[in-house]
């Protein structure tokens, strides 16, 4: 059987950074720990997910949920597929073009 743990992993860690770097540009940070992840989704999904649709909080819910049976061995958890492989990858592109054109065009502005 094969697992497609690697790629959904891979994806979530590029959509996250994007995520993350639209909060750079305002200056802002998860301070870590417990909850950071999801913290990141949520400024995130609440401020750009009108333009990058890719942020938006059931894509975000996906797939932290499947890294996260990815690096974490759940037997109640159903196998990641190749499919799930391929929309994570998908969705990381999505977002890492959204970010990446938003932050070329018109950069969010340092928060505070």
């Amino acid at each position: 059987m094969v697992t497609w743990t690697v790629p959904n992993v891979a994806a979530y860690d590029a959509y996250r950074m994007a995520a993350e770097a639209l909060l750079a540009r305002q200056a802002l940070r998860a301070t870590g720990g417990d909850g950071s992840h999801m913290a990141v989704e949520d400024a995130v999904s609440a401020q750009f997910r009108a333009e990058i649709p890719a942020f938006a909080k059931p894509t975000s819910e996906r797939l932290r949920r499947a890294c996260h049976s990815a690096q974490y061995f759940d037997p109640s958890a159903p196998p990641l597929t190749v499919s799930d492989a391929a929309w994570a990858i998908e969705k990381a592109k999505e977002a890492l073009a959204g970010a990446r054109s938003l932050l070329a065009t018109s950069p969010p502005e340092p928060f505070g």
